[in-house]
């Protein structure tokens, strides 16, 4: 009887830990480390566009928040105005963990091509408001009323608008563009197509642990931020995208399910699929310099 008691005690105990475990996964998920300014010059060695040669305004932009009903959230950016007035416009979107002083990394290329810039930090990331995360769920509805609003206060500076989203950046983009019909295109960096199978990626190759943990530390991360990862992935948004895309995607990167983009892209007109062979996760500009440019340079070009 007592070989009972301890053996019902060790699964209660062995089943606290598994539910503990997935919950603090859930957490971490949900609620990335901010990028701050000590860490982004440690990291990165800047702290604005200045650092880059780039001028430079803060901008925020106060919109509704989705999550909470009656909530209003502030969205930090830059605006990096091209060298001679421009009626184009990128909007950098950043990556999971990152900030606009990371997606800035970007902001060379389109500054040298004449392009206006605003990069923006999303909720729960760098000077932003909100407290997590949801990887595009209600970061779509962040990111399309900054767009509105951004083409109210520069409305000649917009007319042709582009979407640059780099990893989590990239899923962010896929959603806004599947809902709006108004921009020129988009450009999808290093693609995270579902949010779920990249941080199931991420804590496989850090050792953490997987299998039945993580799925329970995903329905925890849905109970959390009332968002639906499961089925409310970029990946199934990519194909309702009608504007011209540009899919960036290193044969290396284990983020994705490398077949099931191929796939998407094979059967999507609109989508232009460039696959730099064994590169990695957003090295695609550091392996191949000049034709990341010249890529980047045709696209923008067949899309004005």
């Amino acid at each position: 009887m007592v070989w009972v008691s301890l053996f019902l005690v060790l699964i209660g105990v062995a089943l606290f830990l598994a539910v503990a475990a997935a919950a603090l996964l859930a957490w971490g998920l949900t609620h990335p480390p901010r990028m701050g300014d000590g860490k982004a010059l440690a990291v990165l060695g800047r702290l604005s566009p200045a650092d880059l040669g780039m001028e430079f305004l803060d901008v925020t932009f106060d919109v509704i928040d989705e999550s909470r009903p009656q909530g209003k959230l502030k969205i930090a950016g830059w605006w990096i105005p091209a060298k001679q007035p421009s009626d184009r416009c990128v909007i950098l979107l950043h990556g999971y963990a990152d900030a606009k002083i990371g997606a800035v990394g970007w902001a060379p290329v389109f500054h040298a091509l004449g392009w206006n810039i605003l990069a923006i930090d999303h909720r729960g990331h760098g000077e932003s408001g909100g407290d997590f995360i949801t990887a595009g769920h209600f970061e779509r509805h962040d990111l399309s009323q900054v767009i509105d609003l951004l083409r109210l206060q520069h409305p000649e500076a917009t007319k042709s608008l582009v979407l640059f989203g780099v990893s989590m950046g990239s899923a962010i983009a896929t959603h806004v563009a599947a809902m709006r019909d108004d921009l020129a295109g988009v450009i999808l960096e290093s693609f995270v197509g579902d949010f779920l199978y990249a941080s199931h990626t991420q804590t496989h190759l850090v050792g953490l642990p997987g299998g039945a943990i993580a799925k329970l530390s995903a329905r925890f991360a849905e109970w959390m931020t009332g968002a639906d990862f499961l089925n409310d992935t970029a990946l199934r948004a990519l194909a309702n995208i009608h504007c011209p895309v540009l899919l960036i995607l290193g044969t290396a990167d284990p983020f994705v399910d490398q077949t099931e983009v191929q796939r998407i892209a094979r059967e999507s007109p609109n989508i232009q699929l460039w696959q730099p062979h064994g590169v990695d996760h957003v090295l695609a500009m550091e392996a191949a310099y000049e034709e990341y440019l010249n890529r980047i340079g045709r696209f923008l070009i067949s899309v004005l």
